[in-house]
């Protein structure tokens, strides 16, 4: 059964809580038509999920009792995707299935082949928050703003453990554990240069097969077998 569940990124501590929302408040009033009877669930992004009922509507703003609260800790490895930036419909599915498949950050990035589109982080995230909704996630992926690849390369090569790049030519994925960063290029793959700069600072060059994928089936591919630790 479907859960009717809401992103409200507060602390959950409280026999009840205030918020004020718009949006919400129409969707709650006027879509759902929920009562003081009705239990919903709310999470904050940050691994709580709020078990609520809903006391109040009044204009934009809500006060719900809260029933219960939980905490969950999510399992597997700890995937930041760097992800070229692909056509709007293309890297937007990106967001959304990374999300449900577990990543805890998103970046954009503008690689040589990259066929440049605009930045819209804001709407990014919305997507991101939606797609964790949708799909049961306690934690919303942050989605940063577009860096270029020597930069993202930069930030990686200090923030992770292990930093994988997807190459057609790479070595057979093998298992793999921890805090880790996957670079997913554009439609053609990355430049000869760009692969030579990511594996002088210490990147590990990987395939997701024998077959040529496209860029948003190599990313949702590969978030999916890394965050298991899996081997294909």
């Amino acid at each position: 059964m479907r859960k009717d569940r809401f992103f409200i990124p507060t602390d959950y501590s409280g026999e009840f809580l205030v918020w004020r929302d718009r949006e919400l408040a129409h969707q709650l009033k006027n879509v759902l038509r929920l009562d003081g009877d009705k239990v919903v669930f709310l999470f904050n992004g940050r691994g709580e999920e709020a078990t609520v009922s809903l006391a109040e509507i009044k204009d934009e703003d809500l006060r719900f009792k809260i029933l219960s609260v939980q905490s969950a800790k999510e399992l597997g490895n700890k995937i930041t995707l760097y992800v070229s930036l692909l056509k709007r419909d293309n890297f937007e599915f990106v967001v959304q299935k990374a999300t449900e498949a577990g990543v805890l950050a998103i970046v954009p990035i503008v690689a040589a082949r990259t066929v440049k589109q605009g930045d819209k982080t804001e709407r990014w995230q919305i997507i991101a928050k939606e797609a964790a909704e949708q799909s049961g996630r306690l934690i919303v992926p942050k989605v940063c703003e577009a860096l270029s690849f020597d930069e993202a390369i930069r930030v990686a090569a200090e923030s992770h453990e292990l930093n994988i790049l997807f190459d057609l030519n790479g070595a057979k994925l093998k298992k793999v554990d921890g805090n880790i960063g996957i670079f997913v290029g554009p439609e053609g793959g990355f430049s000869p240069a760009e692969i030579g700069l990511a594996q002088e600072k210490g990147f590990s060059k990987f395939s997701l097969g024998d077959f040529t994928l496209r860029a948003e089936t190599a990313a949702i591919m590969g978030t999916f077998v890394v965050s298991g630790g899996w081997r294909l």
